[in-house]
C-alpha cells in the first residue's frame, strides 16, 4: 500500500512538473516526458526489483522540487510560496536519500548561476535548514568514527559502475545497472533527429539545461571515473563517497533528467505527424 501511494504521488507531481515545463502549448510533450519518468527503468528497478522504499519516496519528490524551482523562476506573483514548496520537497529529499539531495541543492545552484534565478538559492537554503539533521548526521560520519562499524572506510564504489554498453541496455541487465530502456532510446533518437536532421534547437533555459545536466551524472556514473582519488583526498571523502553505495544512482538521475529533451521530441514528432505544428 506504501508503495503504491508513492507511485500515485510521483504521477501527481510529476504530471505538475511537466506541466510547467512545457505549458499548455505543448500538451504532447508533457505527457511523454512524464510517462518516460514515471516508466523509467532505473525508477522501477528501485522500485520493484530492490523494494527501495526510501530512492522510490526520492524520486516521487524530485518532479515536485523540480516544479517550484522553475514555477519560481518563472512567476510573478507567490514567489515565496515557491519557495517553501521547494525547501519542503528538497529536505524531504534528504531524508530519503542524502546522494539525492546533494545533487539536487549543486544543479540547483549552477541554474542560479548559469542563468541568473537568485531565488532558487533561497529554496536550496531553506531546504538545508529543514535537513539540518540530516546534514548533523551526515557531518557525524564524515567527522567521526561513529558509523565506522558501516565499514565504509576503505570501500571503493568503483566497481558498481556503469559499463559503456550497460547504458544502452533495454530488457537484459546486470544485476544494480538498468540501462535507459526502449522508451528513452526512441526519445533521445527522435532528439538527435530533429536536431541535426531538421535543425530545430531547443528554445527554452530549462530544455538546453537538462541534456547537461545528465551529461555530468553519466560521467559520475561510469566505471572509470576517478571515485578512489576522491577518497583519498581524506578521512571525510573516503567516508562520505563510501556511503554513496553505487555510482549507479547517478545513471538513474540522468535518465531522469532526458525525460525532459526526450518528452519535447516525441511531442514535436507526434505534433508534425498530424499537422498540429508546422
Amino acid at each position: 500500500m506504501t508503495m503504491g501511494l508513492i507511485q500515485v504521488a510521483t504521477m501527481v507531481f510529476t504530471k505538475l512538473f511537466f506541466d510547467a515545463c512545457f505549458g499548455k502549448k505543448e500538451p504532447r510533450a508533457a505527457f511523454f516526458g512524464a510517462f518516460l519518468y514515471v516508466t523509467c527503468p532505473y525508477r522501477w528497478f528501485m522500485a520493484y526489483h530492490q523494494g527501495d522504499l526510501s530512492m522510490t519516496l526520492g524520486w516521487a519528490l524530485l518532479p515536485l522540487y523540480a516544479w517550484a524551482v522553475l514555477r519560481l523562476s518563472s512567476a510573478e506573483k507567490g514567489k515565496w510560496f515557491y519557495v517553501l514548496a521547494g525547501a519542503a520537497a528538497l529536505a524531504g529529499i534528504g531524508y530519503a536519500h542524502f546522494v539525492l539531495f546533494g545533487t539536487a541543492a549543486a544543479f540547483t545552484c549552477l541554474w542560479a548561476i548559469c542563468r541568473k534565478k537568485p531565488m532558487a538559492l533561497f529554496s536550496v537554503a531553506g531546504g538545508s535548514v529543514l535537513f539540518l539533521l540530516g546534514l548533523h548526521q551526515l557531518g557525524r560520519l564524515a567527522f567521526s568514527d561513529v558509523y565506522d562499524v558501516w565499514d565504509l572506510v576503505g570501500y571503493s564504489i568503483m566497481p558498481k559502475g556503469y559499463r559503456l554498453g550497460d547504458y544502452f541496455n533495454v530488457y537484459a541487465f546486470r544485476e544494480g545497472h538498468p540501462g535507459m530502456g526502449l522508451g528513452l532510446m526512441i526519445g533521445l533518437g527522435a532528439m538527435l533527429w530533429l536536431r541535426f536532421v531538421e535543425g530545430r534547437k531547443a528554445e527554452k533555459d530549462v530544455l538546453r539545461f537538462f541534456p547537461w545536466v545528465a551529461a555530468l551524472l553519466c560521467v559520475l556514473s561510469f566505471r572509470a571515473f576517478p571515485w578512489e582519488w576522491v577518497q583519498r583526498m581524506g578521512a571525510p571523502f573516503l567516508r562520505l563517497v563510501g556511503a554513496i553505495g553505487t555510482p549507479a544512482t547517478f545513471w538513474g538521475l540522468a535518465c531522469g533528467c532526458l525525460c525532459v529533451p526526450a518528452g519535447r521530441a516525441l511531442g514535436m514528432l507526434v505534433d508534425g505527424l498530424d499537422g498540429t505544428k508546422a
